[in-house]
């Protein structure tokens, strides 16, 4: 599907000025659309910003047509269902979609350094410039035939055609007449799709449904002062969740905290749910470092690189109280070393980078609500939640995010705080329920036992013993 290259901060910006009157219709600056052979269609549509392609094909037995159109300043493609474009307007792009058949916006897009995107045209619209004129070269008559790998990918993209499907893809076929307009194509799959597609409104192309929404004078969507500092909240991959006993009435007892940190994530629980049974502790930590090369026993061991993220558990001693940090240093989880990424943090969460689709809940000006398919769907995948509720025959329908500011709420563990709960919001068999996932201690979580220091010391134990096994393993041999 499509590729919205958007970063957290772009859900940062500060409020546009609204745009008024900014027609996104551009005739072509060649209004010659006469052509000699197919070479030449595709060489006007390579340079050309304006045009319609009409697409028919079948989902299952049902006829299915729809068209994608381009104008200077935007795409649209008009899949029924899915309905989706961008739109360029003062140097801004922002995407869009049909919600609930309203005109929704997203923020102001970022490329993936952070910089606003200020160019429809060079990063979102995706149509014949994708292509090149060395590969039409032959196609000096009114039909052409191209096995090149790179218009088949781009009828694939164009498509949203798994790139596993490329082996399946036949010879793109063309067809044209004395008028661009009369571009025809048929993309085909061996296993049964197929597409044929036709140029028309080539320099006449407009977007009803974006001048319509321009002229009404609004504009891509911003913030409030709320969101912006709960989305800022979890900007730093800081904050603790609290996990509460769902035996107790109300939100009184603590029984188990998530900590989560840019270096480390590690999840606590009472002592009598661990004797018992109930839950367990454990944790990762992400190391990227490499320990030098050391000599002992006449041989040279190292330099040993540990590049990615390990688990982690931490012991208490019953007497001291002390914390002691142990490392399952034989291998990685993973590769990245960047936890947050491993992990997956709810920093990550759909609503917070396409906040487009939260809306003010319930007249409370610190609660928001979503009811968008994807948004729900990604925020029972972050927490993991998918299988649990598949087997219970839960129905996920909405999520909520709300804001506590400091001193607001009496749950255990977020007095004097911060707070920010996540609902989701579930049907159970007719029933309607939530569940609570409550996060405070922002920026000032923290685990005492997991320092830089502890996990060298960790590792160097680690090698050591491996040193250590070496050298009687040797010894053993020799005897």
């Amino acid at each position: 599907m499509r590729t919205q290259k958007i970063l957290l901060v772009m859900a940062l910006l500060s409020a546009g000025i609204g745009i008024q009157n900014k027609h996104v219709v551009n005739a072509a600056s060649n209004n010659d659309t006469s052509v000699n052979n197919v070479s030449e269609a595709i060489g006007k549509l390579i340079t050309a910003h304006n045009y319609t392609i009409e697409v028919s094909t079948k989902i299952g037995p049902i006829d299915v047509k729809y068209n994608i159109f381009y104008t200077e300043n935007g795409f649209y493609d008009n899949f029924i269902g899915d309905e989706y474009g961008y739109v360029e307007v003062d140097d801004t792009v922002f995407s869009f979609d049909l919600y609930n058949r309203t005109f929704t916006a997203s923020n102001p897009l970022m490329d993936e350094k952070g910089n606003k995107v200020t160019s429809l045209w060079d990063d979102y619209a995706f149509g014949f410039n994708q292509l090149r004129t060395n590969e039409f070269t032959e196609a000096t008559g009114k039909t052409f035939t191209s096995n090149s790998k790179r218009v088949k990918t781009f009828f694939m993209d164009l498509f949203h055609i798994s790139l596993d499907k490329y082996v399946n893809v036949e010879p793109v076929e063309f067809s044209v007449g004395n008028d661009v307009n009369s571009l025809e194509f048929v993309f085909s799959i061996s296993t049964g799709e197929q597409y044929n597609g036709k140029v028309f409104n080539f320099g006449t192309t407009k977007i009803d449904v974006i001048d319509e929404y321009l002229n009404s004078g609004l504009s891509y969507h911003t913030n409030d002062e709320t969101l912006n500092k709960i989305i800022n909240l979890f900007s730093n991959y800081n904050y603790t969740r609290l996990i509460y006993d769902s035996e107790e009435e109300g939100y009184n007892k603590i029984i188990g905290q998530e900590k989560y940190n840019e270096n480390y994530f590690y999840t606590f629980f009472d002592h009598d749910y661990l004797v018992s049974g109930a839950a367990f502790e454990i944790g990762v930590v992400g190391i990227d470092k490499v320990y030098p090369a050391r000599e002992a026993n006449g041989q040279t061991y190292g330099p040993y690189e540990f590049h990615g993220s390990y688990y982690c558990f931490i012991s208490e001693d019953s007497e001291t109280h002390q914390q002691n940090l142990d490392i399952m240093t034989s291998i990685p989880i993973n590769t990245d070393p960047f936890v947050p990424n491993v992990y997956v943090y709810p920093t990550f969460l759909q609503i917070f980078s396409d906040t487009q689709y939260l809306e003010p809940s319930g007249g409370s000006e610190n609660e928001y609500y979503s009811s968008k398919l994807s948004c729900i769907r990604d925020f029972i995948t972050n927490f993991q939640l998918t299988e649990s509720l598949s087997e219970i025959g839960a129905v996920p329908t909405g999520v909520f995010v709300k804001y506590y500011p400091t001193g607001s709420i009496n749950h255990a563990g977020t007095e004097n705080k911060e707070t920010v709960i996540f609902t989701l919001e579930l049907n159970y068999y007719g029933l309607s329920t939530t569940v609570d996932y409550v996060y405070t201690d922002f920026n000032t979580t923290s685990i005492d036992v997991i320092t830089q220091e502890n996990i060298d010391k960790v590792i160097e134990n680690a090698i050591q013993s491996m040193i250590d096994r070496d050298a009687a393993s040797n010894e053993e041999g020799g005897d």
